[in-house]
């Protein structure tokens, strides 16, 4: 099957009646989806319904806009057209729909985070605050992106740190718990840990130098475990994801292996966390912390970490 719709009735007259806004949605949709069961997900519909309004809109359009490719859908020369033009039609649609009003944020807010904070909190709980203010356009970036933490294109950041930045607004968001974590299947393979010297016995895994685990195994007083042995990852990503495949034990914290621990896909070994020297921080330039968008996150992000940390 060459197309997932019947051939368009071929128009020489220029259609006298615009097409729906319920037709360029799902136009659009699809051109940034590839395929009506996503598209139909990203609008609530249903993939028929998708399928009833390109089949609308080809035919006022008078020309085929997509094209079956395997399971997926691609846009013809024509759509390609099109959908830029709907796609900046339906941007000042939206744009000019936004309250006027003082008290409604809007507009665009870009957040400078690390990628481990990123991954494993932001990016889970941003549908929550996008949901509340969906005038706002959010634009994620981590410090690998060669961008100037604190550059007049940031709005915010949320920083791993000592809380030192000078010229900065800086605010205390959480200091994290630490605590040894690993597979099940390592448990499985290797037997149950019952005290901190029996670490020595198992593959330890590090962020960035062997400090995660010396700080831990001091605090703790295991004094029979070589802090310096295991294999480093310079990203925590990718530590935590050793962790998960069964490589080894790595120190997590509340933060950003607490989602793991809760699936299952990681257990917590012994009761004792240790609080680290650094925390998180929101740094904001003063200026900055006046925009609508602006505050609006920074009270969004005190209560949901306050409510995520709490459960895990």
């Amino acid at each position: 099957m060459d197309h997932p719709l019947k051939p368009p009735k071929q128009n020489t007259v220029a259609p006298t009646r615009l097409p729906s806004m319920q037709s360029l949605k799902a136009f659009d949709a699809v051109a940034k989806f590839g395929s009506t069961v996503q598209a139909a997900e990203h609008l609530h519909i249903t993939p028929s319904a998708i399928t009833h309004q390109l089949r609308k809109l080809e035919e006022s359009f008078g020309a085929r806009l997509v094209r079956r490719n395997g399971r997926n859908l691609e846009l013809t020369s024509a759509g390609n057209r099109y959908a830029a033009e709907v796609r900046r039609a339906l941007q000042i649609i939206a744009q000019a729909s936004i309250p006027v009003g003082d008290e409604e944020p809007y507009g665009h807010l870009c957040i400078n985070c690390q990628s481990g904070f990123g991954a494993h909190w932001l990016s889970q709980h941003i549908g929550k605050f996008n949901g509340l203010y969906p005038n706002v356009s959010i634009k994620v970036v981590t410090p690998d992106d060669r961008i100037d933490v604190f550059s007049n294109d940031i709005d915010l950041s949320i920083v791993y740190g000592d809380g030192v930045w000078p010229g900065m607004q800086v605010e205390l968001l959480y200091s994290p718990r630490f605590f040894p974590v690993c597979s099940p299947r390592l448990i499985e393979a290797f037997g149950e840990v019952s005290h901190p010297n029996d670490l020595s016995n198992y593959p330890l895994l590090h962020h960035k130098d062997y400090s995660d685990w010396a700080i831990w195994l001091a605090a703790v007083k295991a004094n029979g475990v070589k802090s310096d042995q295991g294999t480093v990852f310079t990203d925590v990503n990718h530590c935590i994801a050793a962790a998960r495949a069964g490589h080894g034990i790595a120190i997590g914290d509340n933060v950003l292996a607490s989602q793991a621990v809760r699936d299952g896909a990681l257990v917590r070994l012994f009761r004792g966390d240790v609080v680290g020297s650094k925390s998180y921080y929101l740094v904001t330039q003063d200026e900055k912390r006046k925009r609508l968008a602006v505050a609006a996150f920074r009270k969004w992000v005190f209560s949901e970490f306050e409510k995520s940390v709490a459960d895990g």
